[in-house]
């Protein structure tokens, strides 16, 4: 019979994917996001999409733009 101790154990692969994050600490998926706050989370996007193109990290900074404009389309769809 195995022991409490035994079955509460995680395994080590997924120790990993087990975090506790505080409210602010992480970034919103935009599917889960309402309409203020895609809209208010747009001009962050682009700044950092300017910031990276101004580094010369071209596809982060297209990301970012893609990300933006994925949001862009949810509102005006809205």
């Amino acid at each position: 019979m195995l022991k409490l101790s035994e079955m509460c154990r995680v395994p080590a692969c997924l120790q990993e994917l087990l975090t506790a994050e505080l409210p602010g600490e992480y970034n919103k998926e935009s599917w889960a996001m309402d309409y203020d706050e895609k809209f208010d989370a747009l001009p962050k996007l682009r700044e950092d999409g300017n910031c990276l193109y101004g580094e010369h990290k071209y596809r982060e900074a297209a990301t970012k733009y893609a990300e933006a404009l994925n949001m862009l389309e949810q509102l005006c769809l809205r």
